[in-house]
């Protein structure tokens, strides 16, 4: 087979194997590629998936002597002595007193003025004068779309200096059940998105603990991303291009168990020689790995890795 590198050319060579024509064969000849380079891409864990990224805390915010709140609205604070962090949004108040541990800040109105995710309840009374705690254990990866898996053994706390420090993995469930180590400090755990951040709308988050960092703090961490179909004709697979004719092999074992095409034993034998170029590329990509592995979606049932679990970041 000739050495294939766009889009076009891998379509043209399916069309070409297959003795198809037209525009409504071509967008058969389309679909099936992008199919296989989706079988590919999801297999193993290629090291062309990984990426890196970067999240940062928010420092607490708090009342003191001269820094108080009070209720204005069923849904609204009002500060004074001070103005509201510029990114106070999202950040949760807890205030004394109150049935409910915390508030999240919905918008950011003024500098002085903040909206809350939920009324407060008639029965409680604000007044003036009164002291709160504005703190986040989120980070915000909404700009992280291509995101698909956290490799959770590659997360680290940078501090003042720069050093990179590990950060310990803590399932939903457990986060859930028994809470982050509470009070300020320098995080050191992380976990998935807990369900209570619905209420803001559909953001990736990383929820990271003690309860409030202390500080801001960059996390550095390490992901899979999702595939991108091709889609213009110039478009190239994300595989080496000594590899891209086995996409030909995927898409024609699709091809030939459509109707118009129907033919098993061409289909079996496709299937197969894709299944081997899948296998030796892996073994190929094995062979040049580094000693230190990322944890990756299924290594959990390992009883190795039990402690480093694989999650999936939520978009709830």
């Amino acid at each position: 087979m000739p050495v294939l590198t766009t889009f076009v050319e891998l379509q043209d060579q399916v069309m070409l194997l297959a003795g198809m024509s037209g525009q409504t064969d071509r967008s058969l000849a389309k679909r099936t590629l992008n199919i296989a380079y989706n079988t590919w891409w999801t297999r193993h864990g290629w090291r062309m998936k990984r990426a890196e990224g970067w999240g940062l805390t928010k420092a607490p915010f708090s009342s003191s002597d001269t820094v108080t709140i009070e209720q204005t609205s069923v849904d609204q604070l009002t500060l004074t002595g001070a103005i509201w962090p510029a990114n106070i949004e999202r950040m949760k108040i807890g205030i004394p007193g109150l049935q409910s541990p915390w508030y999240r800040v919905l918008t950011r109105d003024s500098d002085t003025l903040v909206t809350l995710d939920r009324n407060i309840p008639a029965s409680v009374s604000i007044p003036a004068g009164t002291s709160f705690y504005a703190y986040s254990d989120e980070i915000d990866l909404t700009d992280y779309t291509d995101m698909e898996a956290l490799l959770t053994n590659w997360v680290t706390l940078h501090d003042t200096n720069g050093q990179g420090t590990p950060i310990r993995y803590q399932a939903e469930a457990d986060a859930v059940e028994r809470g982050f180590p509470r009070g300020v400090g320098f995080p050191n755990w992380f976990c998935e998105g807990y369900p209570d951040i619905s209420a803001a709308g559909n953001i990736r988050v990383l929820h990271v603990g003690p309860l409030a960092p202390a500080n801001e703090y960059q996390v550095h961490f390490f992901y899979e991303r999702t595939q991108e179909d091709m889609v213009d004709d110039t478009d190239e697979p994300e595989i080496p291009v000594a590899q891209r004719a086995a996409l030909v092999y995927g898409a024609l074992a699709d091809v030939y168990r459509q109707d118009e095409f129907r033919d098993t034993d061409l289909a079996e034998r496709a299937d197969g020689k894709f299944e081997a170029e899948l296998y030796r590329a892996w073994k190929y990509e094995k062979r040049g790995r580094p000693r230190q592995t990322f944890i990756r979606p299924f290594d959990f049932n390992s009883y190795a890795y039990r402690d480093r679990l694989h999650f999936t970041v939520n978009t709830v």
